[in-house]
């Protein structure tokens, strides 16, 4: 059947669906497991070709009928400690993933609907670990990133994020054994990077779950997976983007040691330097910390002392940073010039400009915010200092002034921000 998809409308005209889900409820967990398998094929898109109208209609008669609710339970009466049992749980994972693929409104009803949240953030916090571990987390992810009325769900739901970093945490002291284990770990970061990213109740949770320490303890470790300590990053600039709070509890755990440690190349916490240089992977860190270190500047109030122990970073040590500051300053407009130059002349300007800020553009006018903030703080060392760098690239303040101008423009006037 699962390779004839034009018969699923006499499939559920005979009404034989409605049976089918039926047997999820069955006592003989084998029977479950065939019913389980036999779903997880119908709702595969992918096998089924083209036929993706008979998959959702389907899928719209698995919803309507209770399946998608009656498929979650299946998973809580599982013992996968029996080889058959744990196949059926592989197979409840990927209908919900199947389903998730069909549309939002399936990720966000698996969700709503069903005790599938519940299920999969103590599953994702089992100890040992396992391939079903690792279909659950992708499963979540999945759900995360197609539906905001999922993402919502596990940030309002008590603890939810609080499991999410707590299946995180035991990856601040070793790196994933195997492949497997490693697509787990983004999965998790996958998680909390949407829930973050998705609101400020995100944010908020992310904070009152002790997201922040969590996040700069492996980002500083040496004993966590190089991508891991990339991941932190990552989830601290999106934390603290458009959020004082985030920056300031970053800066009370003594985070900017651990950033700043990033930011020169230095130690454990010198995400990415491994590769070769030019690869994707260091320039994503290098652009990752510079968003961060833009988001402490701009969004740390000017009378707050924490303000001015990040403005300190740049000064102490001759200005050892403000100098690998403009270094990067280097690297990005030169990658933005490259690309200007290697597009189509008539290509669509703001696709034009997508492009380039993919390609250095975006993080040389964080660069200049930071420059703005640094010079506004009057300290007349900086400045100088500043002056003599532009000086030496044949550029002056009307350089730094147009990237921040620039950058303001692009962010619109809602999201703009009053110390620039």
């Amino acid at each position: 059947l699962a390779a004839s998809p034009e018969l699923y409308p006499a499939f559920l005209k005979l009404g034989a669906l409605t049976s089918v889900l039926s047997l999820l409820a069955h006592d003989n967990t084998d029977i479950v497991a065939d019913a389980v398998a036999l779903i997880s094929e119908l709702t595969d898109a992918e096998a089924a070709g083209e036929a993706e109208d008979e998959v959702e209609a389907l899928l719209d008669a698995v919803e309507r009928e209770g399946g998608l609710s009656a498929l979650a339970m299946a998973l809580v009466r599982m013992d996968e400690t029996s080889p058959d049992e744990a196949a059926a749980v592989t197979g409840v994972l990927a209908c919900f993933e199947n389903a998730s693929a069909a549309g939002e409104r399936f990720a966000a009803a698996i969700v709503a609907k069903t005790c599938f949240l519940e299920w999969v953030l103590k599953r994702i916090n089992v100890s040992a670990f396992d391939t079903n571990k690792a279909a659950a987390s992708e499963v979540l992810a999945i759900l995360c990133q197609s539906a905001p009325k999922a993402r919502d769900a596990l940030v309002a739901k008590e603890g939810g994020l609080d499991a999410v970093l707590r299946a995180i945490a035991p990856y601040k002291r070793r790196a994933p054994a195997g492949g497997d284990e490693e697509e787990h770990l983004q999965n998790l970061f996958d998680v909390l990077c949407c829930a973050v990213t998705g609101s400020q109740a995100g944010r908020i949770a992310f904070m009152a779950a002790e997201g922040v320490e969590l996040m700069c303890i492996v980002a500083r470790s040496k004993e966590a997976a190089p991508a891991a300590r990339v991941a932190a990053f990552r989830a601290l600039d999106f934390a603290c983007a458009r959020n004082g709070a985030a920056c300031e509890r970053l800066v009370d755990v003594r985070g900017l040691g651990t950033v700043f440690a990033a930011f020169m190349g230095k130690g454990a916490a010198a995400v990415g330097k491994k590769g070769k240089k030019g690869d994707d992977g260091d320039a994503l860190s290098d652009e990752r910390v510079v968003s961060l270190v833009a988001s402490l500047a701009t969004e740390l109030d000017e009378a707050d002392a924490r303000l001015d122990r990040l403005l300190s970073k740049f000064v102490e040590s001759d200005y050892e940073k403000l100098d690998r500051l403009f270094e990067l300053l280097d690297g990005y407009l030169e990658r933005f010039q490259y690309a200007d130059d290697a597009l189509p002349a008539n290509m669509d300007e703001a696709e034009r400009e997508v492009e380039l800020l993919d390609r250095g553009l975006f993080s040389a006018r964080l660069v200049g915010c930071i420059l703005a903030v640094l010079w506004t703080s009057g300290d007349e060392g900086a400045r100088f200092h500043i002056i003599g760098l532009l000086e030496l690239r044949g550029k002056g303040r009307a350089f730094v002034a147009a990237l921040v101008r620039d950058h303001l423009a692009g962010l619109g006037a809602d999201e703009g921000n009053e110390k620039l």
